[in-house]
């Protein structure tokens, strides 16, 4: 349950890109899969956990993880191009 207030807090705070959206909406949608589990947990319903912790908790995440990887790309060398080049192997 506090993962998922977590996410909560936290998706406000991507606001401005699309990038950032996508970051954002990945992080509501985790929060609120988080506690469909948790109340699959409480009433013992086997399908809603399974669904909420595989498929759902696990494609968020994945999502958020990945974007945030490719912010951190684009913040640290400025564009895709650059990383295309060969530049992220520079020092």
């Amino acid at each position: 349950m506090f993962y998922s207030l977590a996410c909560f807090f936290v998706a406000p705070v991507f606001q401005e890109t699309r990038l950032y959206k996508v970051i954002k909406y990945a992080l509501i949608v985790n929060g609120i899969i988080c506690v469909l589990g948790g109340i699959g947990y409480i009433y013992d319903n086997i399908a809603l956990i399974f669904l909420t912790l595989n498929i759902g908790m696990g494609g968020a995440t994945m999502t958020a993880l990945i974007a945030l990887f490719i912010l951190q790309i684009f913040s640290t060398y400025g564009t895709f191009l650059s990383l295309v080049r060969g530049d992220i192997f520079v020092e």
